[in-house]
């Protein structure tokens, strides 16, 4: 038997501490946000909607993906402790809905982006479910009082409990550990379930219904707030008995609370439009922050690494992260896990290397990249010196070149231990006085946009895409008119593509560099295992009035150039697959390139809305518009486009060397004109 003592706050507000509108990251969603949910590793947060679930990829605004449930109005949704699924319950629909299913636990798992209901026929409806940090067990309650726990892999029924019939349950809370079930009604009841003795205990009575229940990460403390305003504290370590009312407190009902991680303070939200931050490790429980939020705040958490709080409302558009570093909320130690054998994934942006080996002349090397790991990067090293990481886990460093041979070791460790180890070389040599660009040479463009085909169907933004990429390289880069090829809707047939290409095979020479873009109709047959870019004239079935990508690789290989840079912004574009440092721009501009960014794989693209430009090509926009330095190399606008309209949208770019007509290991140079010339 557990004995307690209870604070009783009706908080006094004291702003000692306040969020500043520059500390806060605004998600624009749907609205009718009922509640936010974190993944354990804090690598995805999901929201739930009236009837759908946005899950958003954590310390930025990508959007992962949406389920569109089946569902009337969702109730509540739950990370499973291997950040693997999302569980979720709600009303089911009653007109328009082909599903029979009635009062289910729904599971959606992130990696096959599928959605089944794993138990179902619950004799009553659903309010809340709470998944166990074992990852075994889910616990609901319902509208009837009952509570049940349900086996997740088998479904059976493990144990149930009613704690006070026909009182509704409206909230649920394990412990970190899982020994304990939280729970709350609509009687105002507020106990503890100990799962080990299979004990349960009535903790304490409020005034009236208890939406939001929080037990602390490390278990001395329970929290509950009800339609009164009103929080309740409670000591589940202490022997005497204390309670302490204070005269403030929230004007309305308490719709969300939660401890920080390292349960040191605690937040709560409510109709009263505010969010309120109490610390809580010195058991005085003072208001440190209050914000006006704009609209009835039904969801409130923080995140597991401590930086961020996020608050939404049932009526906003958005969901606000605020940034709460300055509270140092520290994370626990994270525990290994016995199950994770797999290294962390090291990408490296910086130098590109081929073959192993590099020839530079400067001092220094850039060196940077990025760490992919699932259950988070432990650390990253080169030759032994530990590196920073950034949020997003990217690191960089200038290392000192001796001459001749330099051996690089990038180790990079996960939190449970396992170890990856990418290995370069680079040879330094004498100062030949190279320059970054051949200045006898000319940079070609050839621009291909299509919006009005006769045979497919019409696109929104592809001819406007393709112009304002001819802009901005034209204003901002070192590409000219005299030597800039547009074709268009009409004039983009397949005739006239070919009769550039075959222009640009006979006028242009090794000194010169070419970039071409392409916007429009891609198509990948599946017998012949080729892509082809259709032109504006091009017949469905009928591959003679396409153009094939074996067609585009023969041109390719024929065109004298230093440099050739193909871009592709169409469907299944990526079937054509099978830095600022002096010394870097010197090496990659001497070597011949065959470069190709495509905007998609082997799947379809978005075009985008019409009137805006593509996800694909907006991206690409902005990179060359921000970027401020006079020298930029392709894998910097490459690796930028493939990692943000990844996490921007649902298609996965695909930039790389063309090594098989010609990549010498070189990069296309973009020379940005200086505001001067």
């Amino acid at each position: 038997m557990y004995k307690y003592w209870f604070y009783i706050f009706c908080f006094l507000i004291i702003p000692s501490f306040c969020l500043g509108q520059g500390e806060v990251v605004t998600f624009p969603t749907e609205g009718h946000i009922k509640q936010v949910d974190f993944s354990p590793n804090g690598k995805y947060f999901a929201i739930a909607h009236k009837s759908r679930i946005s899950i958003w990829y954590s310390g930025s605004r990508g959007l992962r993906s949406i389920i569109q449930t089946d569902l009337a109005f969702l109730h509540d949704i739950s990370f499973s402790a291997d950040n693997e699924k999302i569980y979720f319950v709600g009303d089911k629909k009653v007109f328009g809905s082909q599903n029979t299913l009635k009062n289910c636990i729904w599971e959606y798992n992130l990696e096959l982006d599928t959605t089944r209901a794993i138990i179902c026929n619950i004799q009553d409806k659903i309010y809340n479910l709470t998944v166990n940090s074992n990852n075994q067990e889910v616990s609901i309650g319902t509208k009837g009082g009952d509570i049940f726990i349900y086996h997740l892999k088998t479904g059976s029924k493990i144990n149930s409990r009613n704690p006070n019939k026909g009182q509704a349950i409206l909230d649920l809370f394990y412990a970190a550990d899982g020994t304990m079930l939280g729970f709350s009604n609509t009687k105002g009841e507020v106990g503890i379930w100990d799962l080990l003795e299979d004990e349960l205990i009535d903790v304490y009575q409020h005034d009236d219904w208890v939406r939001a229940i929080a037990i602390s990460p490390n278990k001395q403390l329970i929290a509950s707030g009800d339609d009164k305003g009103c929080l309740l504290i409670h000591s589940l370590e202490n022997d005497s008995i204390k309670s302490i009312k204070l005269p403030k407190k929230h004007t309305d009902r308490i719709y969300d609370i939660a401890f920080s991680i390292d349960s040191k303070y605690l937040a709560s939200s409510g109709k009263d439009d505010f969010f309120n931050i109490w610390e809580a490790d010195s058991r005085q429980f003072r208001s440190q922050n209050i914000v006006k939020n704009g609209g009835t705040i039904t969801a409130i958490e923080f995140d597991p690494t401590g930086k961020y709080l996020a608050t939404g409302a049932f009526l906003s558009e958005d969901l606000f992260m605020w940034n709460v570093t300055n509270l140092n909320i520290i994370p626990p130690i994270v525990y290994r896990d016995e199950e994770d054998i797999y290294p962390p994934l090291i990408n490296i942006s910086h130098p590109v290397v081929r073959g192993g080996q590099l020839l530079m002349t400067q001092e220094e090397i850039l060196i940077k990249g990025n760490i992919i790991d699932e259950y988070g990067v432990s650390s990253v090293s080169v030759n032994g010196m530990k590196l920073d990481l950034t949020e997003q886990n990217d690191f960089q460093v200038y290392v000192e070149l001796a001459m001749g041979q330099n051996d690089f070791q990038i180790k990079a460790t996960d939190i449970n231990g396992n170890e990856a180890i990418r290995e370069i070389t680079v040879t330094r040599r004498e100062d030949e006085t190279l320059t970054a660009t051949n200045k006898e040479g000319h940079n070609y463009l050839l621009a291909v946009g299509i919006n009005d085909y006769e045979n497919y169907p019409l696109l929104n933004n592809a001819v406007s895409d393709a112009r304002a990429i001819v802009t901005t390289l034209e204003q901002k880069y070192t590409f000219t008119a005299p030597r800039t090829i547009e074709l268009y809707d009409n004039k983009a047939t397949l005739d006239a593509i070919q009769d550039t290409l075959k222009y640009l095979v006979k006028n242009m020479s090794w000194n010169d560099n070419l970039m071409i873009y392409f916007s429009g109709h891609g198509i990948f047959d599946e017998i012949l295992k080729e892509g082809y870019w259709v032109p504006v004239n091009g017949v469905p079935d009928k591959m003679s009035t396409l153009l094939s990508n074996a067609e585009i690789i023969q041109n390719i290989k024929n065109i004298r150039a230093q440099h050739i840079f193909i871009v592709a912004d169409a469907c299944f574009s990526g079937s054509l697959f099978n830095q600022s440092s002096k010394g870097f721009i010197e090496n990659v501009a001497q070597y011949r390139s065959r470069w190709a960014l495509a905007s998609g794989r082997l799947e379809t693209v978005g075009d985008g809305i019409a009137g805006q430009h593509s996800p694909f090509c907006q991206t690409m926009l902005d990179f060359l518009n921000q970027n401020n330095v006079k020298y930029v190399a392709v894998s910097d606008l490459v690796q930028y486009v493939k990692k943000n309209v990844a996490e921007e949208s649902y298609q996965t770019p695909i930039g790389n060397p063309l090594r098989s007509v010609g990549d010498e290991g070189g990069e296309f140079i973009f020379e940005r004109i200086s505001d001067t010339e």
